[in-house]
């Protein structure tokens, strides 16, 4: 094969006959210096889709594959996220519309009150066209018989009007009752769906977390020396303990909660906030657990939890009070009572204890 170019290798143009060109960085080099002899020139020559790297790029491709595997894994995981988020997103706007036609029946409502308050007004407009036609005639009569029925009809029709204002005015207290009564409810329905909004989210921003209670505090003066001496300890727990294979990538990040004390005053170490960057290491996490028992002395006292809404928190304590009122109703002693299971999912478990 006929190239202007010299060997990489060699740094020559002579010295053998077949020549390899790389698919990375399209440099030259001779089969002899990359140790590929005729027999497989010729193998190569007669593949019709043959790629060939030299030795340089081949090590680079090694350590770039391990990490596109990776990021194409996360690409997944973050469109099923998605999908499930754009599935909530169509259930919250399906409530919406459902306002939209609650909302829209209620407008319905107030237009036919507003039918009746003015069919009641042309009523009343006709009762005081019926005066009028009645002051008419008592005036003619009046003065035919020359007896004054003026007061008396008077007193007849006021007490006429009272009685029919009376009636217009219950009938539109009651509907307005009513259609204050369907707005108060919307207005309700509204604030619930926002409420369980704001929960799916918070729920989703904790999904991946998990919280680390009885982890040794540093005592470093610096904080970034301390939270140095938190990820070594996480990554010795989950690692050299619970033999899950988390590296330092995969912890996004790792904090206290609480305001650190002054110095002198022993509160105890804070729980250590550790964010994951997928849902399944969280899982290998939790389903590790029980291999704390036969880990370093260290790692015996740790207690691993889940990052839990407030909601969820509430839900847990119930548990937890109603397992401990179950525990005390058993006279024999014979069962323990324990909260299992995923925030959300929480239940009590019933064991019998060891003899």
């Amino acid at each position: 094969m006929e190239t202007k170019e010299n060997c990489k290798i060699c740094n020559k143009q002579t010295g053998c006959v077949y020549w390899l060109s790389c698919e990375i960085c399209d440099g030259w080099f001779h089969t002899s210096c990359v140790k590929v002899n005729d027999e497989a020139y010729k193998v190569l020559q007669g593949l019709e889709t043959c790629h060939w790297f030299c030795p340089s790029c081949n090590t680079k491709m090694g350590k770039v594959i391990p990490n596109i595997v990776k990021l194409n894994d996360r690409v997944n995981e973050i469109d099923g996220r998605a999908d499930k988020l754009e599935k909530e997103f169509k259930v919250l706007c399906g409530r919406n519309t459902k306002l939209e036609a609650k909302h829209e029946a209620y407008d319905q409502e107030m237009k036919a009150v507003q039918a009746k308050v003015e069919a009641v007004t042309k009523e009343l407009g006709r009762v005081n066209a019926r005066l009028g036609e009645i002051d008419v005639s008592v005036k003619k009569t009046v003065e035919k018989e020359k007896i004054n029925f003026r007061d008396i009809m008077k007193d007849q029709l006021e007490q006429e009007m009272m009685n029919v204002s009376e009636t217009v005015k219950k009938e539109v207290s009651v509907s307005l009752g009513n259609v204050n009564a369907n707005i108060q409810q919307v207005q309700l329905d509204i604030q619930e769906t926002r409420v369980e909004a704001a929960e799916q989210r918070d729920k989703e921003a904790r999904r991946n977390n998990i919280i680390l209670y009885k982890v040794p505090e540093s005592d470093a003066t610096r904080n970034e020396d301390r939270n140095n001496q938190d990820v070594t300890f996480c990554l010795n727990l989950f690692n050299n303990c619970m033999q899950v294979g988390i590296s330092e990538e995969d912890l996004i990040n790792v904090f206290r909660l609480g305001k650190r004390p002054e110095p002198g005053v022993s509160t105890g170490p804070r729980p250590l906030m550790v964010q994951l960057a997928s849902h399944n290491m969280k899982n290998l996490i939790m389903e590790s657990l029980y291999k704390l028992k036969n880990g370093e002395q260290r790692f015996k006292s740790i207690v691993v939890a889940h990052d839990m809404t407030k909601l969820e928190r509430d839900q847990c304590k119930e548990l937890v009070s109603e397992a401990r009122s179950l525990a005390a109703r058993d006279p024999a002693g014979e069962y323990l009572y324990r909260v299992r299971g995923p925030p959300g999912e929480m239940k009590i478990l019933k064991f019998r204890k060891r003899q």
